[in-house]
């Protein structure tokens, strides 16, 4: 466990770093294809692919862990706040567990598209054609590491529900 304190941090951090990398990419590709469409009558052939079906996907799934773990995801708490602290852990614990059996799932299913795009070379057609396992990677990656972070929240939720102080899954 005490590994896991290290290197998950560490992991989500650089899946961060990547998906800023992706954000950047996308906005200097968006930039230049526009100004060569406009300035000088030549775009760049499959900068809307690569956007959309590529950067995009990296930009959404690979902050989604970093993002939860900081809190930056929309929330709503016209009730929550005002519910004693034993029932907002047992409303946590059961959002928590249904959010984990939801991204289990699309873990999963991204693996099996992963794989079979990648097992049958299935490519994304466009102005040019492009792998399309490079696209659907990003999903199981990103939707197993909120999985394991949301683990990581139910576990010290539960421990709050029952009154445990310390324990291992402070991460």
């Amino acid at each position: 466990m005490k590994k896991l304190k290290i290197i998950f941090p560490k992991i989500e951090s650089f899946l961060q770093v990547v998906g800023y990398i992706a954000l950047f990419m996308m906005m200097l590709l968006i930039t230049v294809d526009t100004a060569g469409r406009y300035f000088f009558n030549q775009p760049i052939h499959g900068a809307f692919e690569i956007t959309e079906d590529y950067l995009m996907v990296m930009v959404v799934f690979l902050g989604l862990s970093y993002s939860y773990k900081k809190g930056e995801h929309i929330k709503i708490d016209l009730l929550y706040r005002h519910f004693p602290d034993k029932v907002k852990a047992m409303v946590d614990c059961l959002g928590l567990l249904l959010t984990v059996v939801l991204f289990s799932l699309i873990t999963y299913q991204g693996y099996r598209l992963t794989f079979e795009a990648w097992i049958q070379k299935q490519y994304i057609f466009g102005v040019i054609s492009l792998p399309s396992f490079l696209s659907y990677i990003w999903v199981p990656v990103g939707s197993a590491v909120l999985t394991i972070r949301l683990l990581i929240e139910f576990i010290k939720t539960v421990r709050t529900l029952f009154g445990v102080k310390k324990g291992p899954a402070n991460v």
